[in-house]
């Protein structure tokens, strides 16, 4: 049975985008491929996308812990006058 986490962004590792959202250790098998002995690829195992998904669940907590008190302020400053150049004097 495959184990589903909720990420609420993407993540990539090892070159491949995991997209945000409910994320099940089948859809890691799917996505993630690793290199064996003679170069070929095979998809990761239900142990290894297991420690993906605990590795994600790792990396968000400590994202959400570095954001926390982040927060964005928006400003806009104009010129508040005018400057009048040369004239016309006569």
């Amino acid at each position: 049975m495959a184990d589903s986490i909720v990420t609420e962004r993407d993540f990539v590792t090892n070159g491949q985008r995991i997209p945000a959202g409910k994320i099940s250790t089948d859809d890691l098998r799917d996505l993630m491929t690793v290199p064996e002995k003679g170069g070929k690829l095979r998809h990761i195992s239900e142990e290894e996308a297991k420690e993906v998904q605990q590795d994600l669940l790792r990396r968000q907590a400590h994202y959400q812990k570095y954001t926390r008190g982040i927060t964005e302020k928006h400003s806009i400053t104009q010129d508040a006058g005018k400057v009048s150049m040369g004239g016309g004097a006569e």
